[in-house]
């Protein structure tokens, strides 16, 4: 796993500078030698084949050049792509910026990258980004010569919620892409029920949503059912699509009928998960009791998850480690390990990829906790990311954890871990019936 990390996240490096696909190559020498139809040909090219262009790279037969292109149709400062693939996050800085280039004079703007035949990633394309990389709506970009978009749904009670930058990105898939099958509609399967109520932690301005997901068959008079607790609730249920993954891994006969809590976030997210005792005591003695009193569900720690993602993944390492005996599973989705709350509250990135908690699991004793970890390829946007993850995993495994470790191909996204959430379900409760 490290391996594999540490040479894809070779790649993002490249990714970083200007590199040109075969196509604009031969394009630019084609109109630097006077052809003034070649950028008419190309275009029409494009507008048969569609865009991104997907290149081969001679002697690679897992990598391609993929390059984002966009026809200008408008004055504009600047023009940029957001997405990781090209190493950056948000932006990047300095020579990391992600800004589209231009070709000579032309309306032809292009930025390309190295990406894995089997990767299906998502992009968007902004306009007159300024100094303080802000922008107006109407300076975002569908891209009109790539027909592939996804657009989630809005929480309609936090409509301006940061976790969506904008309402529409494109879809670059690749040749090899696996289908995302644990996401997809099936007439087969049979629905679960989600119903909502509302909490308040003490802390807290206003209530929360806590929803609860009953998987398709289940009886209030029945067998317990196993039991996952999922953080950022609203994230997970609709842009995730975590209900939807557990009916069909149900109806599939993988796991057993499981129920599961969704919690909705608050405005203070950071430090509410990371490492706090007092979210952790707000789910283990006010939501938990309320769900067993009111759901057939186990109280088996090895029946039950505690799932996050993110800095969602750190709180859930730190829910097992602190309720081994309400948690015995964590799964973790691009664990954000390496940040932490200094002396003055404020919240840092261990660029190192240390972890207080990471040092607290190699000094305590081994508990009965099951692990799932995961991270994607192309996180590699803040350094210290990805080393503590590799770290965390190392740690549990040397202790004696049974973990199960996953690199897949994709980025820090709701949308990337949509299919590795089934991977981690799947790991944690199958012979656990």
């Amino acid at each position: 796993m490290r391996y594999l990390l540490d040479n894809l996240i070779a790649k993002l490096i490249m990714n970083n500078k200007k590199m040109l696909s075969p196509m604009i190559l031969k394009l630019e020498e084609d109109m630097n030698s006077g052809n003034d139809n070649a950028i008419d040909i190309f275009w029409e090219k494009i507008e048969r084949e569609g865009a991104p262009l997907i290149e081969d790279i001679e002697g690679d037969e897992e990598n391609s050049i993929v390059t984002v292109i966009w026809r200008q149709d408008r004055e504009i400062d600047n023009i940029f792509v957001f997405s990781e693939i090209f190493g950056g996050w948000m932006f990047g800085e300095g020579d990391k910026k992600t800004n589209l280039y231009r070709l000579g004079n032309s309306d032809l703007w292009y930025r390309s990258a190295i990406l894995s035949k089997k990767a299906r990633c998502l992009y968007t394309l902004i306009a007159n980004v300024n100094e303080e990389y802000e922008w107006r709506d109407e300076d975002v970009i569908i891209d009109p010569l790539n027909p592939k978009t996804y657009t989630p749904v809005r929480d309609e009670e936090n409509p301006e919620d940061i976790a969506l930058l904008v309402p529409t990105e494109n879809i670059i898939e690749m040749p090899e892409a696996k289908e995302k099958i644990w996401t997809k509609e099936r007439t087969d399967n049979k629905t679960g029920k989600i119903h909502m109520s509302r909490f308040k932690l003490k802390s807290d301005k206003k209530e929360r949503r806590v929803w609860i997901y009953t998987p398709y068959g289940y009886e209030e008079d029945g067998s317990d059912n196993n039991l996952m607790v999922f953080t950022d609730g609203w994230e997970y249920i609709n842009l995730v699509e975590a209900p939807k993954i557990l009916d069909n891994l149900i109806g599939d006969r993988h796991i057993s009928p499981t129920c599961a809590v969704f919690i909705e976030g608050s405005d203070n997210r950071a430090k509410e998960l990371i490492c706090n005792n007092e979210f952790l005591k707000f789910i283990t003695e006010d939501i938990l009791p309320w769900v067993r009193e009111n759901y057939k569900v186990t109280k088996n720690p090895k029946n039950t998850i505690i799932t996050g993602l993110s800095l969602g993944g750190q709180f859930a390492a730190y829910a097992a480690l602190n309720g081994s005996d309400v948690f015995g599973n964590v799964l973790s989705q691009s664990g954000a390990f390496a940040w932490f709350i200094d002396d003055k509250g404020e919240i840092q990135l261990d660029s190192e990829g240390n972890s207080k908690l990471i040092e607290e699991y190699k000094d305590s004793e081994v508990l009965p906790i099951d692990f799932y970890l995961n991270m994607g390829c192309l996180e590699g946007f803040s350094k210290g990311h990805v080393e503590a993850n590799n770290r965390m995993i190392a740690t549990l495994k040397s202790k004696g954890y049974n973990v199960t470790s996953e690199t897949f191909i994709g980025a820090h996204l709701y949308y990337d871990w949509q299919d590795n959430l089934a991977n981690g379900v799947k790991a944690l409760l199958v012979d656990k019936q």
